[in-house]
């Protein structure tokens, strides 16, 4: 366990368990499966719409895929009692893709998510297409296409992030997260996405200046604490730093804001934006970066290169929530304009409802929360198949546990987030929160009604990251943060490795024995 870092862990086991996953998981036996793989198909072959004398909007596919989708699902549903036909994967298999036999699909059947997270899974599957293989071997494809990407920027996220590594490597190993990646969902990118964005806003507010990196290097990686001293910051390992100067925090004075992390963050808040249109407010969290510091005897050209690193951040950020509210309205028009899923439900109407009411909806969506609290746990940790298959409760709460020794754990030196970045960081989460309920609510909820329907732990797993900003510290509070500041180095991370491990082979297990028998 000694070569044992966070981002090997993650790299490792999510690929192995992503690998199996992958092909453990019946065809479709995802949530929504069958509508994102159509997307992905569609967008493979960039095929446009096609709207029908009534006006109705669709895509001509080849025949082939709604019926290998019919195939797989039939029965299986809600339905955990019941095992995969023998003989389902064979006929699957032999199904041919057929393109020139095509038939009208509406656009209800697809995923209405714009095209940014299904490029992974799309390449794969226009290379498919090229070697001309049958729709089955498409859809494992597209899930290979996903795993690769999604692991690649959980992988850079875990390295990127200057602190609470372990517990950005726990959220992408969540039960749940592995099982979304290895799937053709939008989810695989969405949240590889949000940890990528944390780490970045990280590295960025938590920037260490130059003459105190490498003694905050060299304790990191002995695993001691600073020790702070009048002038100077002296680590447990004996290694001394540089004076520190009066009043100034040692990580953050002088430092620059590197242009090429701000590239990345800016990257990540669009392409976050533009996944999920849920999840663009995220995109604010840039404001989270504090401007630099510039001592007296600073230059005319210094501040001015500060000033535009600075405006550029913050006016990159806006751009990105602009760019992300702009592709959520469209995307909210469309759904608007199509059948809706369940009768009675009318999105303008109630949205002009929620615009009169405000605090009404907000009620609505803080009791949909705190009602169903145990249940969006289970979804969080682990609910697999069709939301059918749960990990058993109290292994969500060793998890839940597990999670939360991570989160408050800060073994590295840096600096602590001020109050007003978690003050604003709790403003974006709560505001996200909103979001993803007032979406539910004008989509799938019927008019005027008095809950929020559609809303799954799932949901939950890309603003994690952000609630874990609100727990962190520099220094643990009191015994149990100094216990498990003290714990992670060592035996915490054997334990972080062998849980995860362990719950990916229950997932596993789990997963057989649903679609498998015993």
């Amino acid at each position: 366990m000694a070569d044992l870092t966070p981002q090997r862990l993650v790299l490792a086991l999510g690929l192995a368990g992503g690998l199996l996953l992958v092909f453990v998981t019946p065809p479709f036996q995802v949530p929504d499966e069958p509508a994102h793989f159509l997307r992905v198909y569609q967008v493979a072959t960039a095929a446009a719409a096609v709207r029908r004398a009534d006006g109705v909007i669709g895509f001509e596919m080849p025949e082939s895929l709604p019926r290998l989708a019919d195939l797989c699902v039939a029965g299986l549903v809600s339905h955990p009692e019941r095992h995969l036909p023998p003989g389902t994967l064979g006929a699957a298999w032999r199904l041919p893709l057929a393109p020139e036999s095509h038939v009208w699909v509406p656009a209800t059947k697809l995923s209405q998510h714009s095209p940014f997270p299904y490029l992974a899974a799309a390449a794969a599957v226009a290379l498919g297409r090229l070697l001309a293989l049958p729709p089955l071997a498409l859809l494992y494809l597209a899930r290979l296409g996903n795993l690769a990407a999604a692991l690649a920027i959980a992988w850079a996220a875990v390295r990127i992030a200057p602190v609470q590594r372990w517990l950005l490597t726990l959220l992408a190993l969540t039960p749940m997260a592995m099982f979304l990646r290895s799937s053709a969902s939008a989810d695989a990118l969405t949240n590889a996405l949000a940890l990528l964005l944390v780490a970045c806003l990280l590295a960025l507010a938590l920037r260490r200046a130059p003459q105190h990196a490498g003694a905050d290097r060299a304790a990191a990686l002995s695993g001691a604490r600073p020790r702070v001293g009048a002038g100077r910051e002296t680590t447990n390992a004996g290694q001394e730093s540089a004076p520190r100067p009066a009043g100034r925090d040692p990580g953050i004075a002088g430092a620059p804001i590197s242009g090429s992390r701000v590239s990345w963050l800016l990257v990540t808040a669009f392409l976050l934006a533009a996944a999920k249109e849920a999840y663009c407010l995220l995109a604010l969290l840039v404001f989270l970066v504090p401007p630099e510091p510039l001592p007296a005897s600073a230059g005319a050209p210094w501040r001015h290169a500060a000033r535009r690193r600075a405006a550029f951040l913050w006016a990159g950020g806006l751009a990105a929530l602009l760019v992300g509210a702009g592709l959520s309205w469209w995307v909210a028009h469309r759904i608007a304009t199509l059948p809706a899923p369940f009768a009675g439900v009318e999105p303008i109407t109630q949205l002009r409802g929620v615009l009169a009411a405000p605090l009404r909806f907000a009620g609505l969506a803080a009791a949909d929360y705190s009602q169903n609290a145990e249940m969006y746990a289970v979804g969080f940790v682990g609910n697999f198949g069709w939301l059918d298959t749960p990990l058993p409760f109290p292994l969500v709460i060793l998890w839940g546990c597990l999670l939360l020794a991570a989160a408050v754990s800060a073994s590295d030196p840096a600096p602590a987030l001020a109050a007003w970045q978690r003050g604003w960081a709790a403003a974006v989460l709560a505001a996200s929160l909103l979001a993803i309920s007032l979406a539910l609510y004008l989509v799938w909820t019927p008019l005027g009604a008095n809950f929020v329907q559609g809303m799954q732990g799932r949901y939950l797993l890309p603003l994690a990251p952000v609630a874990a900003l609100l727990l962190y510290r520099r220094r643990a509070p009191g015994r149990l943060g100094a216990m498990a500041v003290s714990w992670l180095p060592g035996a915490g991370a054997a334990a972080c490795a062998v849980l995860s491990v362990g719950f990916t082979v229950l997932t596993l297990l789990l997963i057989w024995s649903r679609y498998y028998g015993a």
